[in-house]
């Protein structure tokens, strides 16, 4: 996902976002309005965290084919 500085990315604060995001979700007194802006914020989270772990994933493995290479 284009935008996301990597090093600035505070994986563990965006995990404990989600979290109280899905748990605001789970409460029977959350307006339906309010539910859909939630569920848009936690789509945005985990493309965000997604595109995340993509890019550490392609850094493991390059850093990893160049000490096998």
């Amino acid at each position: 996902m284009a935008g996301i500085d990597h090093e600035q990315f505070d994986y563990a604060a965006k995990i404990a976002e989600l979290e109280d995001i899905t748990a605001r979700l789970q409460q029977s007194d959350t307006p339906l309005d309010k539910a859909i802006q939630l569920h848009d914020a936690g789509k945005q989270l985990v493309a965000e965290l997604e595109a995340y772990l993509q890019h550490a994933e392609l850094t493991v493995r390059h850093r990893t084919a160049e000490t096998e290479g």
